[in-house]
C-alpha cells in the first residue's frame, strides 16, 4: 500500500514539474535575424532616428519605462554598427535614406520587486506589448510595421528575484532593433 501510494504521488510531483517547465517559458515575438555583415552592402535606408514613444489610453507603464525601451533600441543598433546614424528623432533631421521606429505601448505589466519577492512565480508574468512602425521620413510611406510582445517567464523572474521582470524594457529595445534589421534590407 505505501508503494503504490509513494509511486502516485511520485508520478504526480513528476508531471506538476513537467507542466511547470513547459508553463514557464518566456514569450518572444519571433523576429527574422540578419547577418550584419551581409546587410551593410544591401541597405534600403541608412539613418534611423527613433521618435518618441507613445502609449495607448488603457497603458499605465511606471516612470521611465518607455525611455528606458527607446534607450535600449538604440544603442543596439548603434552596437551592430551598419547604419551610418542612430539616435533620437529631431525637428530639422534630413529625410534621405531616413527610416523612423515609430513605437506605441498597447499593454504593459511588470510584477514589483515585493510581490515577486512574496508570490514568486504564483505573483503572475509580466509583460510588454508594443506596435512598432518603420516610416520612410521622405515619402511617409510604413515600410514595416509588426506587433511585438516579450513576456519573461514567471518561474525564472522568481529565481532571479524580479531582475527580469525589471529589465523587460530594455529587452523589448533589443527587439525593436533586431524588427529594424529585419526590414532594414532592400526589398
Amino acid at each position: 500500500m505505501t508503494r503504490r501510494l509513494s509511486a502516485k504521488f511520485g508520478g504526480l510531483i513528476l508531471s506538476l514539474a513537467f507542466l511547470s517547465g513547459i508553463s514557464g517559458c518566456a514569450v518572444r515575438t519571433e523576429v527574422q535575424k540578419v547577418d550584419v555583415g551581409s546587410l551593410k552592402g544591401s541597405l534600403r535606408f541608412e539613418n534611423v532616428f527613433f521618435k518618441e514613444f507613445t502609449k495607448s489610453a488603457t497603458a499605465e507603464p511606471p516612470g521611465g519605462t518607455l525611455a528606458v525601451c527607446q534607450e535600449s533600441g538604440i544603442a543596439y543598433l548603434r552596437e551592430k554598427g551598419v547604419f551610418r546614424q542612430v539616435d533620437r528623432y529631431r525637428e530639422g533631421i534630413g529625410t534621405a535614406s531616413t527610416a523612423l521606429v515609430e513605437a506605441e505601448l498597447l499593454e504593459i505589466r511588470i510584477v514589483s520587486s515585493a510581490a515577486r519577492f512574496w508570490g514568486g512565480a504564483l505573483a503572475g508574468r509580466s509583460h510588454m506589448k508594443m506596435d512598432v512602425r518603420i516610416v520612410d521620413a521622405a515619402s511617409g510611406e510604413i515600410l514595416a510595421r509588426q506587433e511585438l510582445m516579450g513576456a519573461p517567464d514567471a518561474m525564472g523572474s522568481a529565481w532571479s528575484f524580479g531582475t527580469t521582470d525589471q529589465k523587460l524594457p530594455a529587452a523589448m529595445g533589443g527587439l525593436i532593433g533586431d524588427f529594424v534589421l529585419a526590414n532594414a534590407g532592400k526589398k
